[in-house]
Order: structure tokens, then C-alpha cells, then sequence
């Protein structure tokens, strides 16, 4: 670097060779001078001694004169340089630590708003794949996740509008269960998290719960709409808009299923529609 901010004025290399090239430049001309010339002191007084050498070396003496405005150009792009170096340094603390004060906060949604979740969820981990590019001062949702959440929910908006086409036999209904959960788990790992088959959905907070009681499908639906809800909250922390087939899943009624449910391990009869009610169209 020509002008390294973190050095001294005249520690740079650009200065000495300034002030080397131009005394070179001028000792050149002031020899070719001293060799053409008659002698220079010839007895008389020494004002008119001296008055005859700045003439005859008005030349060289202006080529070094030439160091002060290089110089002093040079020591002012120097300068703007530093500045520009203790702004940009100043910015970079300020989105480190905006960073790290972001994932604080991430860390204190997710102990709020999902504290059972703090073994599903790894929280750097998520908050890394979510804002890839919070170093750099942008929390927004990353914009290829984003695209890849919303084309895995309409997969699976897809494949819970299948449940209205017919009656299944218990081996069709795990394939499909296992084709819903795919996505899901597809979309979970994109976002760091994995939500265990083996969790007790009753042990927690009131607003995840569901009725054990319930019909096979109904507890299956309730389970897929909880998995996609704590997806989706964790989403949430960006403030932006909310992905738009996530929410039309939410919007979901698992209890409608159990007045339409035929038995215990089968779903509702032929025509029953899971999205009844709720715009899907464009998906």
C-alpha cells in the first residue's frame, strides 16, 4: 500500500523516493551547470558572490523547491487516507457489536417465546443460517432461505391437500405422513433445528398443546401445524413479512378433522377438504 494509514509520514517508502528522485534530479542539472560555468568567486564582495550562484543555480534550487507542494500533497492524501481508515475501522466495531447484540437478543426471543425449545433449537447455529450476513450489518431474512422455506411449504400444502382426494389404507397414510414430515424436516434443518418424533407435545406451554385423545390424523395434522408454527416464530424475529404458505398452514382447524374422521386411524371421508376456507391459490 502506497499511503499505509498505520504508518508514520515519514516512515513511508513513496516519501523517500519523492524527495530522492527530486534531489537526484536537481544535483543532475546543478553538475551539468557547475561544469559550463566560469569561476564563481572572483574576489569581489560576498552579496554579489552569492547573487551570482542563486543565478546560475535558479534551476536546481527550483527543482528541489518542488518538495514542499509534493511533499505537502503527499502528506495530505496521507492524511484522508487515515480518516478513511478510522471510519471504516469505527464501522466495523459498530456492526460487530450490533452483531453480537442481535444474536443476544435472538437468544432472548427464543428463551421467550419458545423456552421448551432451547434443546430443538441450536441457537448460533440458527441465528447464523437465518441472518448469514449479520456481520456485515444486515438482519434480514436470507433471501435464498427464504425462497427454499416457501417452495418446501407449498410442497407440503401440496401434500395436505391430498388428504381430501381419497380414503387411504394404513400403508397410503404413512406414506403420506412420511412425505409431509420430509418437508418438514427438510425445512427444520435448513433453519438449524430438529424436532424430535419422540417429544411429548402435552408437557408444553399451553399454546402448543394438544389433545391426546384426539384422533390418529387430528394428532398428526396438530403435530405438522406445531412444527410449522415453531418454524415460523422462529422466522418471526426478522420482523419481515411472514412467508405466505407457512401462514395459510397455521390457519389449519385440526378439530374440523375430527368430526369428519370415519375412525380412529383413518381420515376424514372422500371430499373433506383440510384447507376449506383458505386461500391457497398462486402456490
Amino acid at each position: 500500500m502506497i499511503l499505509d494509514a498505520r504508518k508514520n509520514f515519514f516512515n513511508l517508502w513513496v516519501v523517500w523516493a519523492v524527495v530522492a528522485i527530486i534531489t537526484l534530479i536537481a544535483f543532475v542539472v546543478a553538475f551539468s551547470i557547475t561544469k559550463d560555468i566560469p569561476t564563481l568567486f572572483n574576489g569581489e564582495s560576498f552579496h554579489k558572490d552569492a547573487n551570482r550562484i542563486l543565478e546560475y543555480y535558479k534551476v536546481p534550487i527550483a527543482i528541489m523547491a518542488l518538495l514542499i507542494p509534493l511533499l505537502a500533497s503527499l502528506n495530505s492524501a496521507h492524511r484522508s487516507e487515515q480518516t478513511r481508515v478510522q471510519i471504516e475501522t469505527s464501522n466495523n466495531q459498530n456492526l460487530f457489536q450490533n452483531h453480537f447484540k442481535n444474536i443476544e437478543e435472538f437468544e432472548k426471543y427464543i428463551k421467550t417465546h419458545l423456552s421448551f425449545a432451547e434443546n430443538i433449537i441450536g441457537t448460533r447455529k440458527t441465528y447464523n443460517l437465518i441472518f448469514p450476513y449479520s456481520k456485515n450489518g444486515n438482519f434480514k431474512l436470507s433471501k435464498n432461505l427464504r425462497i427454499f422455506i416457501n417452495e418446501k411449504a407449498v410442497n407440503i400444502i401440496r401434500e395436505l391437500s391430498k388428504f381430501n382426494v381419497d380414503t387411504f389404507t394404513c400403508e397410503e397414510s404413512q406414506r403420506w405422513l412420511d412425505s409431509v414430515y420430509s418437508f418438514i424436516n427438510e425445512i427444520e434443518i435448513s433453519v438449524g433445528m430438529r424436532f424430535p418424533d419422540s417429544i411429548t407435545l402435552s408437557s408444553l406451554d399451553k399454546k402448543w398443546r394438544y389433545d391426546n385423545m384426539a384422533p390418529f390424523y387430528a394428532r398428526s395434522i396438530e403435530i405438522i401445524i406445531v412444527r410449522i408454527k415453531l418454524i415460523s416464530e422462529i422466522i418471526d424475529f426478522s420482523d419481515e413479512k411472514t412467508i405466505r404458505p407457512l401462514s395459510q398452514i397455521l390457519r389449519i382447524n385440526p378439530k374440523n378433522i375430527e368430526s369428519a374422521a370415519t375412525s380412529n386411524r383413518h381420515p376424514p371421508h372422500k371430499g373433506f377438504n383440510l384447507f376449506e376456507g383458505i386461500e391457497i391459490r398462486g402456490n
